[in-house]
């Protein structure tokens, strides 16, 4: 849930964005939230006798009451679902949502296969010369520019002010040369959204958007579309 809720939109006009996909498929559980900019899938094992294959849209108040209520990865959750209405229990406590009656987008069609340039780095590495950079990146925009070649990254910032920031980190890369630009906060966000110390990004081209995951488990993918700077 804390992996994907992030990425909900806010008062948007396509209310099917202001909430989350809860989805129940066979053993799986799976959410998804988008906001046009960006979408995260994050999926886990549940015990399904059942075999379930269901779909949900829970609005964003409803989410962040529920991540309020599970504060422990390994707390047990029953959950209970009607036709307009889904119930959480967790440790004796019961949140009941009503639910968003619409469609939420066919996430899969999102999610690109064949991204096939990808480089790996040091999560806090990357992290920490993303946060740097952003210092005198554009306010209203918080655009970066990633120039990918060979086994270095640079990282470029800079503002109406002429003002510019710039970092290299150093990556396993199979790029010969990619330069886009993304918003550095969506970029922080999805990072700090896998759990590793390794984190992977996947591109299909420049102008592609970018897959950011674990770098050998697919649980959790980030999509973060691409901006022109």
């Amino acid at each position: 849930l804390n992996q994907s809720a992030f990425c909900m939109a806010v008062q948007d006009v396509r209310y099917f964005l202001n909430g989350l996909l809860f989805e129940l498929d066979g053993n799986k559980i799976r959410c998804v939230s988008a906001d046009g900019h960006r979408l995260a899938l994050s999926e886990t094992n549940f015990d399904n006798n059942k075999q379930i294959n269901k779909q949900f849209l829970i609005p964003r108040k409803g989410v962040l009451e529920l991540q309020k209520l599970i504060r422990d990865k390994d707390q047990n959750v029953s959950i209970n679902m009607g036709k307009n209405h889904i119930n959480f229990i967790c440790d004796g406590i019961s949140l009941t949502s009503k639910l968003i009656d619409g469609n939420f987008p066919d996430y899969q069609t999102v999610i690109p296969l064949d991204m096939e340039q990808f480089f790996t780095a040091d999560k806090n590495t990357l992290k920490s010369a993303l946060l740097r950079v952003a210092i005198l990146s554009n306010e209203k925009f918080k655009g970066v520019k990633l120039n990918i070649e060979n086994n270095s990254l640079n990282i470029i910032g800079h503002n109406p002010e002429q003002e510019q920031a710039e970092e290299i980190v150093n990556i396993n890369s199979n790029i010969n040369d990619i330069k886009t630009g993304f918003n550095v906060n969506y970029l922080v966000d999805a990072i700090n959204a896998i759990d590793s110390d390794q984190i992977m990004f996947s591109f299909k081209n420049a102008l592609s958007s970018c897959l950011i995951k674990h770098p050998e488990d697919n649980s959790c993918r980030l999509i973060v579309m691409p901006i022109r700077i």
